[in-house]
């Protein structure tokens, strides 16, 4: 089981989302509030994973307040400020369902960094940086399940037809893209298809 604390404002999402992290039946909720400034007592500190909801308090991306945080899930509304996208932290849109917070779970907690693609466009240059040309294969540190996505997307399919070949949902492909993209530092497919193929990921 994994011990998650929640927040956000409103009481009626914090039972929203009570409701559906425990639909898998691998989540514990071990506390919520209303707000992320909240000392670090015994009980939060041993947590395991925070779920933040918005519309988010402008001053809960502060990078002071992230020091000492467990790995965090953000559910962003439009307009949000973008919370620092690092290791141990997941940016997901506010409509993600059960299986994109589970697979977002897993990710943070093994130190990864997760973007949804939903949220690529509101990255800028300045957010992302310019991937090099010289980076190998190795280098990108896809999974299997990640190589084999690209690989599909590379080969022109859309989301539908990448999730029937491998037997997995539409959700999961958009979640396994959104990896893909964080790791390969692109924001848009034909850029992910452009570099795959110049670093030696997939050929054509």
């Amino acid at each position: 089981m994994t011990d998650v604390w929640i927040v956000a404002r409103s009481a009626t999402l914090r039972r929203g989302l009570r409701s559906l992290l425990e639909e898998g039946g691998s989540t514990q909720i071990v506390g919520e509030s209303s707000d992320l400034e909240w000392p670090l007592t015994p009980v939060t500190a041993a947590l395991e994973v925070i779920v933040v909801a918005g519309p988010l308090e402008p001053s809960w991306t502060r990078p002071d307040l992230a020091v000492g945080l467990p790995p965090r899930l953000y559910l962003l509304e439009p307009g949000d400020t973008l919370p620092a996208l690092e290791p141990g932290v997941a940016l997901l849109h506010a409509d993600a369902d059960a299986l994109e917070l589970t697979a977002a779970m897993g990710a943070v907690l093994q130190g990864l960094c997760v973007l949804s693609p939903a949220l690529l466009e509101r990255f800028s240059g300045d957010s992302l940086s310019a991937p090099s040309p010289n980076r190998s294969a190795l280098e990108y540190e896809l999974t299997p399940r990640e190589r084999e996505v690209l690989e599909l997307l590379s080969a022109g399919l859309p989301n539908k037809s990448i999730a029937k070949r491998l037997s997995i949902s539409e959700h999961t492909v958009k979640f396994h893209l959104g990896q893909v993209f964080a790791k390969l530092e692109v924001s848009s497919r034909s850029e992910a298809v452009g570099l795959a193929v110049r670093s030696g990921l997939v050929s054509l």
